[in-house]
């Protein structure tokens, strides 16, 4: 709550400060924020919100290396959609322009936009790192740099514009250093090493698999996006008063603390959820174990997946694989080899190892002298992705040949 406060209300102390320096600025803004900013940051902030789920079942399931794949997941979809909706910022007096906005304002709010580029970035980071520490309890951590950037802000703010005189430039600079002052701490925190589970340092591994990070990002982001931002058109429809100035900041201001209140109660969400992620995963892997009599059950599964991938006129199941037909958790791919993860693990970290190229290989029966470069390439397979895992304490390589293999050791 204290991080959702404080961070919505840096925007709140520009606009205060923003109001002293010229009442055309102040509309500028207002425009600016209601309109581009809250339409971006609802976006991504829906968007990080996949973080906050995967980070939590992660963390609840005892699978932290994972936490630090997903935040670079979520890094690389949130900064490919802030990219998307740069343009927003560069062309915002055209736009205002195209809308019927009167020409001083959508010529200042071209002005103003430019400063607030550096400020799109800062929610990719922030938003998306939030979530990580608070999937794994660190509220502190995070409350204590959003209030310290919010008080940094407030002092930038009063120093850039009461004594340096700086206008528009002071109140907007001391958004942006505040703001990315706040993500710095964050990156130190992290890469400092005060992350040491969840954080291995950053991996190819980000790359694979996106898919559903990014349906779940989209989804989350849409809906987020749409309650912050369907009434900010009263802001649009200020602009076509007779006094749209004065029109534009009052109901930006109302807008302004109406979202303030409702951070309140979105932090306490974004906190419950968290925690109902983590706890959903930790009940299913720790409080429920799986029963004895359901090892047989694993072992049918098992028997059944080695015969759908005996040789057939028709793909196997791991052709299917290979050729994306069926999805999968991919960790590793390469042009000779695809690692990834099992459906139904028996092992905290249980990874499939197969070949793209099998030339008769079906089975370790079945192989012949040709084959000793994939048999080789498989086992250094596995100790690539032993270490991308995190595996430094030791793992156990398990080769199952033929129907029957995997019911036997």
């Amino acid at each position: 709550m204290l991080a959702r406060t404080t961070s919505f209300g840096v925007l709140v102390v520009t606009q205060s400060f923003l109001g002293h320096v010229a009442e055309l600025d102040l509309a500028a803004f207002a425009l600016v924020q209601t309109l581009f900013l809250r339409f971006i940051n609802g976006i991504i902030l829906g968007m990080s919100s996949a973080t906050e789920t995967l980070c939590g079942q992660a963390y609840g399931a005892k699978q932290y290396h994972m936490m630090g794949i997903y935040l670079q997941r979520s890094w690389i979809v949130n900064i490919i959609t802030a990219t998307i909706t740069f343009p927003l910022f560069i062309f915002s007096t055209q736009i205002l322009r195209a809308l019927g906005e009167e020409e001083d304002i959508a010529v200042a709010t071209g002005q103003i936009s430019i400063w607030c580029i550096p400020y799109l970035y800062y929610f990719v980071f922030s938003f998306t790192i939030q979530m990580y520490l608070q999937a794994q309890l660190k509220n502190m951590v995070v409350g204590w740099l959003s209030a310290s950037s919010f008080v940094l802000h407030v002092l930038l703010s009063w120093f850039f514009v009461y004594k340096l005189n700086w206008g528009v430039a002071g109140a907007l600079g001391g958004l942006n250093i505040a703001s990315w002052a706040s993500v710095i701490g964050q990156f130190i925190y992290i890469f400092g090493g005060w992350c040491p589970n969840s954080w291995k340092g950053f991996t190819t591994a980000a790359f694979s698999d996106m898919w559903p990070v990014v349906k779940l990002s989209v989804s989350s982001g849409l809906m987020l996006c749409l309650e912050l931002w369907y009434n900010s058109i009263l802001v649009l429809l200020a602009g076509y008063m007779k006094d749209a100035t004065t029109a534009i900041s009052a109901f930006s201001i109302c807008l302004n603390i109406s979202a303030w209140e409702f951070m309140i109660c979105l932090g306490f969400l974004g906190a419950a959820w968290s925690r109902f992620a983590v706890l959903n995963s930790h009940f299913s892997t720790t409080l429920f174990p799986p029963k004895p009599s359901l090892l047989s059950t694993s072992m049918a599964s098992e028997k059944e997946a080695a015969l759908a991938a005996l040789p057939s006129d028709s793909p196997t199941i791991f052709d299917k694989i290979i050729s994306k037909e069926i999805p999968s958790t991919v960790v590793f791919e390469d042009d000779k080899v695809l690692a990834f993860r099992d459906i139904s693990p028996q092992a905290p970290t249980h990874i499939l190892i197969i070949p793209k190229v099998k030339d008769g290989l079906t089975g370790l029966s079945q192989a012949e002298e040709r084959h000793c470069d994939i048999l080789g390439r498989l086992l250094y397979t596995a100790k690539l992705v032993a270490k991308q895992e995190g595996l430094d304490d030791g793992y156990r390589i398990v080769i199952n040949d033929g129907p029957q293999g995997c019911l036997y050791s």
